[in-house]
């Protein structure tokens, strides 16, 4: 199995499916896109730890007493720093992914659930960010 079927078949019985927020095709199969629990958004840290995937960042929705499940506009994101390796950017996306779960708290919403969206780097776009971060620096320079 590789990494995106390990990742799917972790996803697939938990959380609640966002694509129809989103604006995704709900017959599409191949598009996974969960909000979890704070439990189990801290299992997937855990997976994508284990598989060494560096996690970009997330969203945080909020379940109602009613069903409904709606945008916080909370978030986090990653930016690679310049002078980081593999293992010191995986362990710090790790790290503090797991601390902004772990801390999060928002008083604007009342008896609602939190669910977390994780976005995680695939293998095909760290060429991208990569990219993407040495043209900002050339920009600078």
């Amino acid at each position: 199995m590789n990494q995106l079927e390990k990742i799917s078949a972790f996803l697939q019985p938990r959380g609640y499916d966002l694509r129809k927020l989103k604006g995704q095709d709900l017959n599409n199969s191949n598009v996974v896109s969960k909000a979890l629990t704070k439990q189990e958004a801290l299992d997937a840290v855990k997976l994508y730890s284990q598989l060494e995937i560096p996690i970009l960042g997330g969203d945080v929705f909020y379940l109602d007493r009613t069903g409904r499940i709606d945008w916080t506009y909370d978030n986090w994101y990653f930016i690679r720093n310049a002078n980081e390796n593999d293992i010191e950017y995986l362990k710090r996306s790790i790290d503090e992914t797991e601390f902004y779960i772990t801390n999060y708290q928002n008083d604007t919403f009342h008896n609602c659930i939190f669910l977390f969206n994780i976005v995680y780097e695939k293998q095909n776009t760290r060429e991208y960010i990569d990219d993407e971060r040495n043209n900002r620096i050339q920009n600078e320079l």
